[in-house]
């Protein structure tokens, strides 16, 4: 049986913050991963991505507490939208409360969209996802989404 991505499932390292994002290929998740790299932070970031949940069991001993999972959705792909809908299914109820939010990559471009915006934000009440819109080929939208993720929380 696949495993649920379970939050504090082990200690969390002492200032570190591990991020997973999860996006289907083409959706920019090696862009997004590296738009966070970039920011300058009092914490050691790490990144990790996947396509897909659930994780595959082997690594499963060395892999880290994730403490924030992005759910990175391709607006204009369908396989997207289909991607993320199955990978929530995956994710401890526990991360659903401020530990994860829904990127929309390509929202900005309603006429390429392949589903209803409306689809998005269904999808984001069903799990209590904080939603950021954006176009992560733009240079000034990858610098506030990289902004709004770094910064420490109050």
């Amino acid at each position: 049986m696949a495993e649920i991505l379970k939050y504090l499932a082990k200690l969390p390292t002492p200032l570190t913050a591990v991020t997973l994002i999860v996006g289907d290929e083409g959706a920019g998740t090696l862009e997004l991963a590296n738009l966070l790299l970039q920011q300058i932070t009092d914490y050691h970031l790490r990144v990790h991505t996947a396509t897909r949940l659930p994780l595959p069991e082997d690594g499963a001993a060395s892999r880290p507490n994730f403490d924030f999972v992005i759910f990175l959705l391709d607006i204009t792909r369908m396989e997207s939208f289909k991607q993320t809908e199955e990978a929530l299914q995956y994710v401890d109820v526990a991360y659903f409360h401020g530990r994860s939010c829904l990127i929309v990559n390509g929202a900005k471009k309603p006429d390429r969209w392949a589903n209803d915006y409306s689809i998005v934000e269904e999808l984001a009440n069903a799990y209590n996802l904080q939603i950021i819109c954006c176009q992560l080929e733009d240079e000034e939208d990858g610098a506030v989404v990289r902004r709004r993720l770094t910064a420490p929380a109050i």
